[in-house]
């Protein structure tokens, strides 16, 4: 139990992947499009425990197994790749049975995002392109979302881009260490890897606080429809599952279209608002979105910031002094 306690590593998955799920769970009850109810209350629950089983027995497991380079807080404590061999078979196994359990409680896109931590983890392992390290944090701030609606709406997508742009800034300091040992090419390009990432968090995490508290006054009236809206949200989420469950870490360009689910949320209240026949509503929903695609415009342009993989053809790292690929 001390060997499997090390690979979890408590800790870290309580501040990395608990923080952003309380922020979800806190956004979508304050908007009132989550239900405070005992389902939401189990399925959060079953998801902080999935994060744990996820982040701390599958990818933490498969880090110490496959990837020995560079300093780890729990690779060099672990004695017996016995542990870690364990920890991935039964993963699996608590996997399913937590799996079960949101079932009961209804609250269906938490399956999905299950199955995309469990194979984003397994990419990140792999490529080590950072943009998948920050993607399974969104991942654990919608599973909070969502374990209080089956809803997604604005609210979850401003969340989703205040998670990203945080740990955008956060990540980086877990692998400083192989930027020291020659991933980057200078202290030059280290020192504008850092500034990028900082200029980006600066500008844009306040714009989104303040949109994120202009839509609290919003309201969302999915129910008006709801045929059309899950017909949008299979189309948008299901190219979201696709490219994930297709992609081969060598493919550095292909990663989880987010723009997709964008566009079909936004279709799906842009279309509630049309129909309730609310010109305001509808007005204030279009302003809020126009600045929230400003924003991921940016944020999907920086994403290749986090790609740490030198022959990666979109990292401006890797051309200093030199024309970068349009």
């Amino acid at each position: 139990m001390a060997q499997l306690a090390k690979l979890i590593y408590l800790d870290v998955i309580v501040r990395t992947s608990c923080f952003p799920a309380l922020v979800g769970l806190s956004i979508a009850l304050w908007t009132n499009v989550g239900v405070n109810e005992w389902k939401t209350w189990v399925a959060f629950i079953a998801c902080l425990v999935g994060m744990f089983t996820i982040q701390g027995m599958y990818e933490h497991a498969l880090d110490y197994l496959r990837d020995k380079g560079g300093y780890s807080a729990f690779r060099q404590d672990i004695e017996k790749p016995s542990v870690a061999k364990k920890a991935l078979k039964y993963s699996f196994v608590i996997a399913s049975i937590l799996a079960l359990i949101i079932i009961l409680c209804e609250r269906w896109w938490l399956i999905l995002f299950g199955i995309a931590a469990f194979k984003t983890a397994k990419l990140y392992v792999e490529s080590h392109n950072e943009f998948y390290a920050v993607f399974g944090f969104m991942l654990s701030y919608s599973v909070g979302y969502f374990s209080a609606t089956n809803y997604p709406t604005l609210p979850w997508l401003i969340g989703l881009l205040l998670i990203g742009f945080l740990y955008k800034a956060a990540l980086p300091m877990y692998r400083l260490d192989d930027y020291l040992a020659g991933e980057l090419p200078s202290n030059e390009a280290i020192i504008q890897y850092y500034r990028n990432i900082m200029r980006y968090l600066l500008h844009m995490v306040p714009l989104l606080i303040i949109i994120l508290v202009f839509s609290i006054r919003l309201t969302y009236p999915v129910e008006k429809i709801i045929p059309w809206a899950i017909i949008l949200w299979i189309l948008g989420f299901g190219a979201l599952g696709y490219n994930i469950m297709r992609y081969k870490a060598k493919t550095v360009m292909q990663e989880a279209p987010i723009w997709a689910v964008a566009l079909a949320v936004m279709g799906s209240d842009i279309l509630s608002a049309t129909i309730s026949g609310n010109t305001v509503l509808f007005l204030k929903m279009l302003a809020a979105y126009t600045i929230w695609w400003l924003i991921f415009t940016q944020f999907w342009q920086s994403r290749h910031a986090l790609c740490n993989l030198i022959n990666c053809p979109m990292n401006p790292l890797a051309y200093m002094g030199k024309e970068r690929p349009k």
